[in-house]
């Protein structure tokens, strides 16, 4: 991409705005990004804040070696499409701001004394020097907006991922712990929707099979309308350990009162959604 202007450009005959000097510039860049692209590894051993620093500081030579005000212009748009181009590949926003702020010094340093010195092309020039600054300047602050939001951005998509990892591993273990010592377990979502199976709830409840389907929120067996929102207000509360546990009265299938004891966990799910894990065993002493 970097090469094929310059090579048209060369085919159709007209004159390069390129010298010598920037020409070597472009051939090491691309040496060492087709290094970079055949082996990795070697940006891991060096890092990336080095590959970066290299990048930006052939950029910035690249723009000192401009010998008029109209190639000057031209390589400030070839400058500011690569550094564009470099936001991705480091996400170091300090770095980032640092290096591309010593570009904008020399480059807009260099591009003020040629204006100043009559070089040639002033009247092909896209802007003038305080528009040049101005220019740089956004560009700038762009870049290291770009720079912070995409890092935020992943790192946020990291930390859902690790959260859903842990909720992938701690379940089945939560859910074997609460099937060993509760008569029914269910799993609810955020909405406190029942989710998942339901046999044991059906048993435990003495109802049909499938019956259950008719009910989505486990607040619909509980027997009064004060347990209900005691329900749904504690299992909103912000967790205070591994466990919450409430006692409670149900109304089972047959029409029976049953003293219950409620345990539930609180998990962040795959989506990134609060979800929870129910159990419910009867009172030993009850009848």
């Amino acid at each position: 991409l970097c090469s094929a202007p310059a090579l048209w450009n060369y085919y159709i005959g007209n004159p390069r705005w390129m010298n010598l000097y920037q020409d070597l510039i472009i051939c090491v860049v691309l040496f060492l990004a087709l290094l970079g692209t055949m082996w990795p590894i070697l940006i891991d051993k060096c890092g990336a804040h080095a590959w970066y620093s290299l990048a930006v500081i052939a950029a910035t030579l690249f723009t000192t070696a401009m010998e008029s005000i109209h190639t000057a212009t031209l390589g400030t748009i070839v400058c500011l499409l690569a550094r564009a181009v470099l936001v991705p590949a480091y996400l170091n926003a300090p770095v980032v701001a640092l290096w591309n702020a010593i570009y904008l010094i020399v480059a807009c340093s260099k591009y003020t004394s040629m204006w100043a010195e009559g070089a040639k092309g002033v009247e092909r020039s896209f802007f003038t020097p305080s528009e040049h600054v101005f220019l740089e300047s956004v560009v700038l602050i762009c870049i290291v907006a770009a720079t912070s939001i995409t890092r935020r951005n992943l790192e946020l998509e990291v930390e859902k991922e690790i959260e859903a990892q842990v909720f992938r591993s701690e379940k089945p273990a939560v859910n074997t712990l609460l099937q060993t010592v509760c008569d029914a377990v269910v799993e609810l979502d955020g909405d406190l929707n029942i989710v998942g199976d339901i046999d044991r709830l059906e048993a435990f409840m003495i109802l049909p099979l499938g019956s259950c389907g008719k009910c989505t929120t486990l607040q619909h067996f509980l027997l009064t309308e004060e347990d209900q929102n005691m329900f749904q207000d504690h299992l909103k509360l912000p967790p205070q350990g591994l466990a919450g546990a409430l006692h409670m009265k149900m109304l089972d299938g047959a029409g029976h009162v049953l003293e219950v004891e409620i345990f539930h966990v609180k998990f962040v799910g795959p989506s990134g959604d609060f979800r929870y894990m129910v159990g419910m065993r009867e009172f030993a002493e009850s009848t």
